[in-house]
């Protein structure tokens, strides 16, 4: 697998961490996992992929290298002002270099 052509774009891939409300109980709170360089494809509306059966209807795709934190389906990436969150995350046991990241964007 390549990255296809396009801008290179700079973004950071976040997850949720449990963090102490200091009176016994907790609050979730994105934190930065890592940053990314890749390129951000938009999906046509009738366009659909398949893994193992399960149909993924994200809006975009986020082609990169592999970095040292792997993204996983609850978390989010952001670039800019956009935040996207993860649907499904390709990253094949044949393919170490490159992962690609199926997303919707949160309004």
């Amino acid at each position: 697998m390549l990255i296809p052509p396009g801008p290179r774009v700079s973004a950071v891939l976040k997850n949720i961490s449990r963090v102490s409300d200091g009176i016994g109980g907790y609050v979730d709170t994105w934190v930065v996992a890592d940053t990314v360089k890749g390129v951000l494809v938009v999906v046509s509306g009738n366009e659909r992929l398949q893994y193992n059966k399960e149909t993924v209807t994200g809006d975009y795709l986020f082609y990169a290298r592999k970095v040292t934190y792997t993204p996983k389906e609850a978390d989010e990436l952001v670039y800019g002002t956009r935040r996207f969150r993860i649907l499904f995350v390709n990253s094949t046991f044949m393919n170490t270099k490159f992962f690609i990241l199926e997303l919707v964007e949160v309004k």
